[in-house]
């Protein structure tokens, strides 16, 4: 697999795991269940974060397009395992 298809593969799994998460969160649930579930398929993926990790994550997901900053490198932001 060349280079531009690993970033297009990367690409597509990231947007499809951030739009689940998304609406995830906007769903009609409880926002500690909606919590575990994203919580799940985080790690159905392999990525498993602590739980002060996973909290920055879930904010942030939350205020997607309401920050005027963005971080040029926001994953180096979690300690993915």
């Amino acid at each position: 697999m060349n280079n531009k298809t690993g970033l297009a593969l990367a690409a597509l799994l990231g947007g499809a795991l951030i739009g689940g998460t998304l609406g995830l969160l906007f769903a009609p649930d409880t926002g500690e269940r909606q919590r575990r579930k994203i919580k799940v398929a985080l790690e159905r993926h392999g990525i498993k974060l602590a739980k002060e990790e996973f909290n920055k994550l879930v904010d942030e997901l939350k205020n997607i397009g309401k920050k005027d900053d963005i971080d040029d490198d926001p994953a180096a932001d979690y300690d993915v395992e």
